[in-house]
């Protein structure tokens, strides 16, 4: 629900209005740890097909919106725990995307300093998934990264990259 109170356009011009809500994002991680451990408990069973949103979207917001170390690491964890096809949203898939695009804000900052937080400069942003050939599990993962500092207000001046991933 907390989405739907956000700033979409404060959101673009500034990553760091996600550490508002990191509160939301431990609670995703409760509520979803919940639904993994169940389906692990049943048997065994492990793959879930379903047509509606359930657990993927919102876990892989959590691994790239929450820049604290071990909530987003969480969610990436639950992501590999489970193999979950919700609508487009592939749980081994979007576990892939998120790992990719946090190891990336982490290089950005430096060894070591993550866990402390990543600077708005060294974040992520407009990240677009775009499937190259889904029959071969292969998409193309498209995503910005600021040049220089941030300053409040600006959008600065952003290089896009494209990376293509294989699950």
């Amino acid at each position: 629900g907390f989405f739907l109170g956000v700033d979409l356009e404060r959101s673009a011009r500034d990553e760091g209005m996600w550490d508002e809500y990191t509160g939301e994002f431990e609670r995703i991680n409760e509520l979803s740890e919940s639904i993994v451990g169940e389906r692990s408990e049943l048997g065994g069973v492990k793959r879930v097909l379903c047509l509606d949103v359930g657990i993927v979207l919102p876990l892989y917001f959590v691994a790239t919106k929450c820049r604290v170390w071990r909530v987003r690491w969480k969610a990436i964890e639950l992501l590999k725990r489970t193999e979950r096809q919700e609508g487009l949203w592939n749980s081994v898939l979007m576990a892939l995307v998120a790992e990719r695009l946090v190891r990336i804000e982490e290089e950005a900052e430096g060894k070591g300093k993550a866990e402390e937080g990543i600077k708005r400069e060294n974040r992520v942003r407009g990240v677009v998934i775009s499937w190259v050939k889904l029959e071969e599990r292969r998409a193309c993962l498209r995503y910005g990264m600021m040049e220089g500092e941030w300053r409040p207000g600006a959008l600065g001046e952003v290089v896009w990259i494209e990376e293509l991933i294989c699950w």
